[in-house]
């Protein structure tokens, strides 16, 4: 073992839980891919693996299920919708590294998607780029909602890769949704709700269990966004879901202020009437710098009991 200067200072910190999941300034779609299949290996009989859908250019759409598919409860987190936000995809593999080493609680199935929007990820991470991404660039630049360079553009890329945005892209106040009437880097809708594979596949997948609660990690503010149009039951669940995870994280709850629409949460409260959550992580914007990884992981690593706390509270 090292025990240079320099070595234990950057290894200070590091969770001592996660050997698989390893904290990287990137992580990207194939390291996600690497992971899984090493979780997978490592927890045969606690995980598994589904593909609910492929992304607009074809990169899978992984669920990785710790628990028993048959089980009582069932909890969906999603993370990285908006590509520029891809540090929450290493907080949710984290997350479930961490919950797979310490047991899921009886009764549970916790459902992770680490990566909603692999195609924007990719953007936001490698710079990477077409003719078609250079032209809504062009557009953007031309309609006043970039300036600067197209790295700079690329880096803080949101949507998917057709330019839309797909937390905006859900059947909740759809028609209330205002912003760029054409593909961009954000903001952009699309020309209908779930116009989008990405956005249908997680559509598709919440129908298909009675989830009891959805949580979908975003970035930036440390702040819990809980509630939906006039919902009033699956509302005050999310409050009170949201309050115990606010009490843990120490992040601020965020009341609807009834201006923003189409969002994953907000369909989820409206349409299938689950209580659901955002929640935002750091404080610095996206793209997150590697270093605010430790403290967002410290804050989140009890996400799972503290939902399966509040179900047992809630059941009680």
């Amino acid at each position: 073992m090292c025990t240079c200067i320099f070595c234990v200072l950057f290894s200070k910190g590091k969770p001592k839980e996660l050997k698989i999941v390893k904290q990287t300034a990137l992580y990207t779609y194939n390291k996600l891919i690497e992971d899984s299949e090493l979780l997978l290996k490592q927890y045969p009989t606690a995980l598994t693996c589904e593909i609910i859908g492929y992304s607009y250019n074809g990169r899978k759409l992984l669920s990785l299920c710790a628990g028993d598919k048959n089980a009582e409860h069932h909890v969906l987190i999603q993370a990285a919708i908006h590509g520029r936000e891809h540090i929450t995809s290493l907080v949710a593999m984290a997350l479930l590294e961490r919950l797979l080493s310490r047991g899921v609680p009886r009764g549970f199935c916790f459902h992770f998607l680490p990566m909603t929007n692999p195609d924007g990820a990719a953007i936001s991470q490698l710079l990477s780029f077409d003719c078609a991404l250079a032209e809504i660039y062009e557009s953007d630049c031309k309609k006043g909602r970039s300036e600067g360079p197209m790295e700079l553009y690329l880096q803080r890329w949101k949507s998917n890769a057709r330019g839309v945005d797909l937390n905006r892209n859900f059947d909740a106040g759809f028609s209330k949704i205002t912003g760029p009437n054409s593909p961009s880097s954000e903001n952009y809708r699309g020309l209908n709700a779930f116009s989008e594979p990405e956005s249908a596949a997680l559509r598709d997948y919440t129908e298909a269990y009675d989830f009891c609660a959805t949580i979908s990690y975003h970035a930036m503010g440390n702040e819990i966004y809980y509630e939906f149009g006039d919902n009033p039951p699956v509302n005050e669940a999310g409050r009170t879901l949201a309050e115990a995870v606010a009490k843990k994280t120490g992040y601020r709850l965020v009341e609807d202020d009834g201006t923003s629409f189409g969002g994953y949460k907000d369909w989820a409260i409206e349409k299938m009437r689950i209580p659901s959550l955002t929640i935002e992580v750091g404080r610095l914007p996206a793209p997150l710098p590697e270093s605010e990884f430790i403290k967002i992981y410290n804050s989140n690593k009890n996400l799972p009991y503290i939902i399966a706390d509040w179900v047992s509270l809630k059941g009680a």
